[in-house]
């Protein structure tokens, strides 16, 4: 598992590297209003991508046989295929209604390029589950950091041909399709094929359904509220804040990327294989793996917090200063996010996914209470963003105490 790990790491550690090297560059090349409608695009399309699959891929790794991990496959694909169409047909007739509700009229004129690339978004989510599940963690090392390569290289190269919003949209969607071809050409079995035996299909479907009736609603509550600072700062603050706010998002989430996301699909791999009937040895993995992330978030959180503001005026540019602060008042999530966001997959192993769904629903809650209040109390949004950031740190620690209750009564059961 280690070694897994440290391979992800590097991944992604090495694509990040890449990323911020290229990121006072496209700072200088793109102003915060062009930020701030980009960061409109990808919030959007970053709460609609995940739910096309209906969540069967995170099911992929769990089948002991590759020929009903390879169904999910297919249910993934053509569940984001039938219903990415099924949106645009919707946007079609209700497009104004959706920008005036949520305040996109920046972004109007590319919702229907959203869905797209969130459709190729979903493509990639379900094959990266089935290299998971194949242990390829080398291939997934290597698609993410080709992946920051493709897309930092288009946007400095659309910036300085013609710098706009769409420039910064275009980006990102190379980028995001740099994944999925990868991932493709490596397994090309794992593509959308007619599955003759349907009644096979639907005993699959069925067996796993809890994934629709608990991991849609639950992943939905829970990207709506990661990408809800976005959407509040778009509809009540000026453009150029929300650009100022997803450059101060997108730096700090960084170290969460690196590390969580490498960590949890190892994590996640692993717990898999070992399966809900071994849940001493799961808990004493949870256990060493929640040490080194917490030390790894006080540093982290640390670090950020002393350095936010002076690195981001310096590095970036003197009309990036609010992003500076706003980084600063970010980072008090670091000290627990890492932890809970790895350790909250265990409940997919451990059959528990009603209490992911009630955990993603109370975060949604109290993020938006948190602005509710900010909104009536006229806080600015640096303050908006610190009373957030507390929020969700208690929420992150109570997620873990949770997480580890629940494993700690499974080994009294057995």
């Amino acid at each position: 598992m280690i070694k897994n790990i440290k391979r992800l790491v590097i991944g992604s550690a090495s694509a990040k590297i890449i990323g911020i090297a290229l990121m006072p560059l496209i700072t200088r090349l793109y102003t915060p209003e062009d930020m701030g409608k980009a960061a409109q695009f990808v919030s959007i399309m970053l709460i609609v991508a995940p739910m096309l699959s209906l969540r069967y891929c995170l099911a992929i790794p769990l089948p002991k046989s590759n020929r009903a991990a390879s169904i999910l496959v297919n249910i993934s694909l053509w569940s984001s295929l039938i219903i990415a169409v099924s949106l645009i047909v919707l946007t079609f007739f209700f497009k104004n209604q959706v920008v005036a509700l949520l305040g996109l009229e920046g972004i109007s004129d590319y919702l229907y390029f959203l869905i797209f690339t969130a459709f190729i978004l979903s493509l990639q989510e379900t094959y990266s589950f089935w290299v998971a599940r194949v242990k390829d963690f080398k291939l997934i090392s290597k698609v993410i950091f080709k992946q920051s390569l493709i897309g930092g290289v288009v946007k400095v190269t659309l910036g300085i041909l013609h710098p706009s919003a769409l420039s910064l949209i275009l980006g990102n969607a190379f980028q995001y399709s740099a994944g999925t071809v990868s991932y493709f050409l490596s397994y090309k079995e794992m593509k959308v094929t007619y599955i003759k035996n349907m009644s096979r299909l639907f005993k699959v479907a069925r067996y796993y359904a809890d994934f629709v009736y608990f991991k849609v609603p639950s992943h939905f509550l829970y990207i709506v509220a990661a990408q809800l600072p976005i959407l509040y700062c778009s509809k009540y603050f000026d453009i150029g804040l929300v650009g100022q706010l997803s450059l101060a998002i997108s730096l700090i989430s960084i170290p969460v990327n690196v590390i969580s996301q490498s960590v949890s699909k190892v994590y996640y791999s692993e717990i898999s294989s070992l399966g809900q009937s071994n849940i001493k040895e799961i808990y004493k993995l949870t256990i060493l793996t929640l040490k080194k992330l917490v030390v790894l978030g006080v540093l982290m959180f640390s670090v950020v917090f002393i350095l936010s503001p002076t690195v981001f005026e310096f590095v970036f540019g003197d009309k990036w200063v609010v992003a500076g602060e706003l980084g600063r008042a970010l980072s008090l999530v670091l000290v627990f996010q890492i932890s809970a966001t790895t350790l909250i997959t265990a409940l997919n192993v451990l059959k528990l996914n009603y209490a992911a769904f009630i955990m993603h629903a109370t975060r949604l809650i109290l993020i938006g209470a948190v602005f509710y209040v900010s909104k009536i109390r006229g806080f600015d949004m640096v303050w908006s963003i610190y009373f957030y950031s507390l929020v969700l740190s208690l929420h992150y620690f109570f997620v873990i105490c949770f997480v580890l209750l629940k494993m700690n009564r499974g080994q009294r059961v057995i």
